[in-house]
């Protein structure tokens, strides 16, 4: 159990009161939710980040992103990877739960991901796979 000791200026204090009555939360309570959701928040860079626990990724406007069955759940494997590569193979095999997918198929689904964020979002190392581009503070 962790104990936080802080002083806020008083508009602080002013506006943090408003928006606890106004969600009927208590400190503590607002405080964790803020930790969860920043633990559960993975930065992909220029703005987008991708929620875990929901399995969305967002843009810099805080939209949600909208892909696919198949594009979320690439994202998702090559996320859980933590920013290491991850072959070719192994993500079709996840991804799309069957064996017969063509890297041409493949190869799309990964354009359509950059064409609906940006091209760095997804890591290419010829030869060996993709890797997610995690953000590390």
């Amino acid at each position: 159990m962790r104990t936080i000791t802080f002083k806020l200026s008083e508009q602080l204090e002013n506006e943090l009161s408003y928006k606890l009555k106004r969600r009927n939360l208590t400190d503590s309570e607002y405080i964790l939710d803020l930790i969860e959701y920043d633990l559960l928040r993975i930065d992909l860079g220029e703005g987008f980040n991708y929620n875990k626990q929901l399995n969305k990724l967002y843009d810099k406007e805080n939209k949600e992103v909208l892909l696919t069955r198949i594009g979320k759940e690439l994202l998702r494997n090559l996320i859980q990877a933590n920013g290491e590569i991850v072959s070719v193979e192994k993500l079709m095999e996840v991804s799309w739960k069957k064996d017969n997918v063509s890297i041409y198929t493949f190869r799309n689904m990964i354009k359509k991901i950059r064409d609906q964020t940006y091209y760095g979002i997804i890591k290419n190392r010829s030869n060996l796979g993709y890797a997610a581009n995690i953000q590390t503070k």
